[in-house]
């Protein structure tokens, strides 16, 4: 019975562990559960060898953590680079860096004229359109 119990909580740790991979937030808990039930288990029941799956379990939680820490710190490595790579060929196709909507940059509507104090509307040439 009490061995059937311990399998058990041991599949549930290794479901939390898969679920764990995914990312989810209800393996942490589910892990937690299973292993302190464990702890408890073999602590009542004297049991080396249970003893021993838990620190195989812990390890093996500390190796999957330090691994996926690192995949994920690769991808935002890869990905700082490969903006910081957009850029740079941005900046010298253009010679400025593109607009943050994706879409080229419009010319001013509004220009100042030769006359000190009055703007002129670009693309208009009439001297009655200017702005005083």
């Amino acid at each position: 019975m009490k061995q059937t119990i311990i399998l058990v909580l041991l599949l549930i740790s290794v479901i939390a562990g898969l679920f764990y991979v995914g990312g989810t937030m209800l393996a942490i808990g589910l892990s937690a559960i299973a292993l302190t039930a464990l702890i408890s288990l073999s602590f009542a029941m004297g049991a080396r060898w249970a003893q021993h799956l838990i620190t195989e379990g812990l390890e093996a939680s500390a190796r999957n953590a330090s691994a996926t820490a690192q995949h994920e710190a690769a991808k935002v490595r890869a990905t700082v680079e490969l903006i910081r790579e957009i850029l740079r060929t941005a900046k010298t196709e253009q010679g400025q860096l593109p607009s943050p909507t994706g879409y080229p940059a419009l010319p001013p509507l509004i220009s100042p004229s030769a006359d000190e104090g009055s703007f002129k509307i670009v693309g208009l040439d009439d001297e009655t359109d200017s702005i005083d």
